[in-house]
């Protein structure tokens, strides 16, 4: 059997000896720009500096370290946390609602009308309170990104903790007031018998000697940290009101003072560092000749 080549170009069979196809006169060897089956590369082929760049894409934490030194993702989560207290504060307020109109039940008719004006703005409140916490949390997470991560945040947060312990004074104050007027003794103490009562038709002897102590009222229930201011009178009322209104202002007066210190302080860094940038750039200029 004869042997031959055949010529990739023309398609051509020549002898086993010759070279060149007499035809086209190119080489009878195969094309060199035809693939050639390669061996997959060996795992010890890679360069220490490719292996360390694989194991680089394994370790996460470098990259999200970064994520939160540029302040995106701290902003979102803070505004995350903020949404979710909006809810649990609503949550909360929905249940201290309810518990309240079980103890409005049990006050006398001019009570239970002074009950439903105070439940009416106890909702009033509440909505007061969300949408306060709901709107700083989409202001923290509109921040536009800064030199500071934290501080812009914490300056936010004051005014948020001012904002809403002055919408609760107020609420306290305007919706206790009116309760009082209404109401009388028996917004701070219950209108049954007390557990001093109890106690003392129980244990004469032992209720004489400690007086009957007077159970707690709905105002206390809601706020125990009021006074008593007297018994409950109109004057009470007023004097509640004249209280909880300054009192309230007052407050967001002092977080927006110690949100607007902690601008400052950062204002007052930022200056310093400009300041001595620029001394030393003086000193330079000055030595060189």
């Amino acid at each position: 059997m004869t042997m031959t080549n055949s010529c990739p170009h023309c398609g051509g069979s020549h002898p086993a000896e010759a070279r060149f196809c007499p035809v086209t006169g190119k080489s009878l060897l195969q094309d060199p720009s035809s693939p050639q089956p390669t061996a997959p590369p060996s795992i010890f082929a890679y360069t220490p500096t490719e292996a360390a760049s694989a194991i680089e894409k394994l370790l996460f934490m470098r990259r999200a370290l970064q994520l939160i030194s540029q302040g995106k993702l701290f902003r979102r989560a803070f505004a995350i946390v903020l949404r979710v207290l909006a809810v649990v504060s609503g949550l909360v307020g929905a249940v201290l609602w309810i518990v309240v109109w079980t103890l409005v039940a049990d006050l006398p008719a001019t009570g239970i009308l002074g009950g439903v004006i105070f439940q009416m703005l106890f909702v009033v409140a509440i909505y007061m309170v969300v949408h306060t916490i709901l709107v700083r949390a989409k202001d923290i997470a509109q921040l536009p990104e800064s030199e500071f991560t934290v501080i812009p945040i914490v300056a936010i947060f004051l005014k948020l903790i001012g904002e809403v312990i002055a919408c609760c004074v107020v609420f306290i104050a305007v919706a206790g007031g009116i309760w009082l007027w209404f109401a009388g003794p028996s917004a701070f103490w219950s209108a049954g018998p007390s557990a001093g009562e109890v106690l003392q038709e129980e244990v004469p002897s032992l209720g004489s000697e400690f007086g009957p102590p007077r159970d707690r009222g709905i105002l206390q229930e809601v706020a125990p940290f009021l006074p008593r201011l007297g018994e409950g009178s109109f004057v009470s009322g007023v004097l509640l009101m004249a209280v909880g209104v300054p009192g309230a202002f007052f407050t967001l007066v002092f977080f927006y003072l110690l949100s607007e210190l902690v601008v400052v302080w950062v204002a007052i860094a930022k200056n310093t560092e400009v300041t001595r940038h620029i001394a030393e750039q003086y000193d330079k200029t000055k030595v060189t000749p």
